[in-house]
């Protein structure tokens, strides 16, 4: 409770800090958009005349006020088409509600009585192999927060029986058997290069410092 109202001390402060400055944060340019267009129909009537089509990418990272924002400016017109996947849908912690995607079908036929409305659901994959795909989906398929849908790979290459899964109980531990396993793939000749290999991860500058150090003693160019 005393953390909380410490959160809400320090959150008012910040907010007058943004007054004195006449600076807005992105969280504010949302909210305070959202507030002038809920509550001054002028504006809202301009803004609609000058935005008569919507198209919205990664809609499953949208959070509440973006949603609100949206349906008030689309409700007059309702040129709105939303791209999106409900499977990648990673960033509830920084607001995303992946609901925004997953109740858009209902939210627009019920509200704005919209029976045009038309899902399509693009379910071939064209990055990844059939294994890849398969071994994938069996894990996606265990959320039942989703659409029901099936993924299929446009790749037929099959050369790859399985993918090769390495956990380790510590970050270090994971990037050493990732190590032994590169150099056993040369050592094999399963692959001629140490450049054929490349390492993807979800932020470089967090999880990769583990890696290039392993790497670096294992003499595995970096």
């Amino acid at each position: 409770k005393d953390d909380l109202w410490q959160f809400g001390y320090a959150f008012g402060i910040y907010e007058d800090l943004l007054r004195e400055k006449n600076v807005l944060d992105f969280s504010h340019l949302q909210t305070k958009f959202f507030e002038v267009i809920n509550s001054r129909d002028k504006i809202l009537d301009d803004v609609r005349k000058n935005i008569t089509y919507l198209m919205i990418d990664e809609f499953q990272d949208t959070n509440h006020v973006q949603s609100k924002i949206f349906r008030l400016i689309g409700e007059n017109h309702k040129n709105l088409m939303v791209v999106g996947d409900d499977d990648q849908s990673i960033y509830r912690f920084r607001g995303a509600v992946v609901e925004n995607i997953l109740g858009f079908e209902k939210y627009v036929k019920e509200h704005w009585k919209y029976a045009d409305f038309e899902p399509m659901y693009l379910t071939k994959n064209y990055r990844s192999t059939p294994v890849i795909v398969k071994n994938s989906l069996s894990l996606i398929e265990r959320n039942d927060h989703r659409f029901n849908k099936k993924l299929i790979a446009n790749k037929t290459d099959n050369n790859y029986k399985f993918p090769v899964w390495f956990q380790g109980k510590t970050s270090q531990e994971e990037a050493e058997l990732v190590a032994s396993y590169i150099k056993t793939l040369i050592n094999k000749k399963i692959i001629q290069r140490y450049s054929d290999v490349g390492i993807l991860f979800r932020s470089v500058g967090y999880h990769a410092t583990e890696y290039i150090n392993i790497f670096k003693r294992e003499h595995i160019p970096v």
